[in-house]
């Protein structure tokens, strides 16, 4: 689950060469297969909003990180 959740998230946001076709509208994250599988098993109380937000203010670090902009990423 946290496998097919943490792909998901990567191609949200991105992240690495997949191969795959992402289409420009994706489903809200809390309706795929993968948050489905781990919904149960994640601590009670868990924000996945707020997560998601987390991945993908990271991702944009990360991206412009990878890129030798990380500076310009933080401001």
């Amino acid at each position: 689950g946290i496998v097919a959740l943490s792909r998901e998230l990567c191609m949200r946001n991105h992240l690495g060469s997949h191969g795959e076709f992402v289409p420009a509208v994706l489903p809200p994250l809390e309706d795929t297969a993968a948050w489905k599988v781990m919904r149960e098993r994640v601590f009670f109380g868990f924000n996945l909003k707020k997560f998601e937000s987390e991945v993908q203010a990271a991702s944009v670090v990360f991206k412009a990180d990878m890129q030798g902009n990380l500076q310009v990423a933080q401001v």
